[in-house]
Parts: C-alpha cells; sequence; structure tokens
C-alpha cells in the first residue's frame, strides 16, 4: 500500500516539508515479486534542489544507478542496473516518501514499471540509522 498525502494513513507522519535525502541510506525492506533489488540492496542518496540521483549495490544488484525528481513527498525517477547475471535491467519509479513515527525514520514506497523486461511491481526502502 502507497501512503499517500491527506490519506489518513494510520501509523505514518504527511509531513516532509524541507527534508533532504541528501547523504541518506536506505536498505530493501520489501521486494516486488519482479524487482530485481533485494533484502541486501542498499541505496544511497544524495539530493540537490529537486534533484534527487543514488547509486545502488548489494545482493543480485553488482550496480545500479537512479536519477531523478523530488517534490515534496513525492519522486519519480528512472533507473538502470546490472544485475550478478549479466542483466542490464531499466525502468521508471513513481515513489512517496513517509517518516514512521515510532522510528522518526524514512519509509519509501516505490512503484517500478520495467522497460527492460516485463513486470511491475512495489519495493519498500527504510533509511538506514548510523
Amino acid at each position: 500500500m502507497i501512503a499517500r498525502a491527506g490519506s489518513g494513513e494510520p501509523g505514518v507522519s504527511m509531513s516532509l516539508a524541507g527534508y533532504s535525502l541528501n547523504s541518506k541510506r536506505m536498505r530493501v525492506v520489501t521486494v516486488g515479486s519482479v524487482s530485481g533489488v533485494d533484502y541486501n540492496t542498499v541505496f544511497n542518496f544524495r539530493q540537490s534542489d529537486g534533484a534527487v540521483w543514488a547509486f545502488y549495490a548489494g545482493g543480485n544488484i553488482v550496480q545500479g544507478f537512479l536519477i531523478g525528481t523530488i517534490a515534496g513527498t513525492a519522486l519519480e525517477w528512472e533507473y538502470l542496473q546490472l544485475t550478478r547475471s549479466g542483466t542490464r535491467d531499466k525502468g521508471t519509479s513513481s515513489c512517496m516518501l513517509v517518516r514512521v513515527p515510532d522510528s522518526g525514520l524514512l519509509r519509501l514506497t516505490e512503484s517500478f514499471r520495467g522497460l527492460s523486461r516485463f513486470g511491475s511491481g512495489v519495493n519498500v526502502l527504510e533509511e538506514i540509522w548510523e
């Protein structure tokens, strides 16, 4: 389930005004059925104004890169990744950010659509506390 601003989903805060993903690390906590990433994949984000990008690797992913935009709690990006089997995957994603009140950490829900292979799905990433 994707939390949307004003959705009233219990236990999730929708206020992220002025929040930056710059230098944030996130790990995969829920994997879509046709996803290339897995529970060992870690994302390293950067952000400058409305631009956001990340390098990611681990598990099934040798190296991945995404680039896109962020506006409030909504993100849109394109991704390109190389899997351990040597497959190059690419696709698009629409995402929503929320802050989990119990931990104060960020949760990102990604709805992805593969462009180089058939399928779509949902992954969930959570901020790594360091």
